[in-house]
């Protein structure tokens, strides 16, 4: 399982809650949501985790990792918190104002953090079937 989200989206809270306003329900947030997938995945270690580099200072967003590893079939569950990013696409265009959707995490780059994911944690080789 992969997760992606930001701490400041104003349509999908983080921590869990009221989805667009309480329009569209509610959900368990972030953190909830991957502790969840590490159970259900039977993963017992304790999270790897870290902060990627700043390399972009000025867009008020800092994006920080945890990783739990070790699940049956070797599934692991991924967490990207992005500390001040929005609803919007890690590393794309800003495509609504920021007041409606939030900023862009210009530190992180969700195709290639999904592309790497993926890579990872394709298709069940033969013997895990």
């Amino acid at each position: 399982m992969l997760v992606i989200q930001g701490t400041a989206d104003p349509v999908v809270p983080y921590a869990g809650g009221a989805v667009a306003g309480g329009r569209l329900g509610s959900e368990l947030g972030a953190k909830a949501t991957a502790l969840r997938w590490e159970d259900a995945d039977g993963i017992r270690a304790e999270a790897a985790a870290g902060e990627l580099p700043d390399t972009d200072p000025t867009d008020g967003c800092r994006a920080r990792w945890q990783r739990w590893s070790g699940g049956r079939k070797r599934t692991e569950v991924w967490l990207y918190t992005l500390v001040g990013g929005g609803h919007t696409w890690p590393g794309g265009p800003q495509y609504l104002p920021q007041r409606l959707v939030g900023r862009v995490c210009r530190d992180f780059d969700a195709t290639f953090a999904i592309w790497d994911f993926f890579s990872r944690h394709g298709k069940a080789a033969e013997g895990d079937k």
